[in-house]
């Protein structure tokens, strides 16, 4: 399975990258792990949220919703930017 390290200034984390991985979610995180927290945007949520929980199975996480592509897209609607 590919997978490879993301770095912060406080650690480095491995991140596993397969396909269905999302629907297995809890084999990968340690059971000792501390909260989750899962960075998404509404568009991608709305595609794969469910998957997402179903694969957590029933541990507890915080969503961090960004702004997607659509919803920061300039159109004929903005008046004044």
């Amino acid at each position: 399975m590919p997978s490879f390290a993301v770095k912060t200034a406080q650690s480095t984390y491995p991140v596993e990258v397969e396909r269905g991985c999302l629907a297995r979610l809890h084999e990968f995180i340690p059971k000792r792990a501390g909260k989750l927290f899962v960075a998404s945007t509404s568009d991608v949520w709305e595609l794969h949220g469910n998957t997402l929980e179903r694969g957590l199975a029933g541990r507890p996480y915080d969503l961090l919703l960004f702004p997607d592509r659509k919803s920061t897209r300039l159109n004929s609607s903005h008046l004044v930017i």
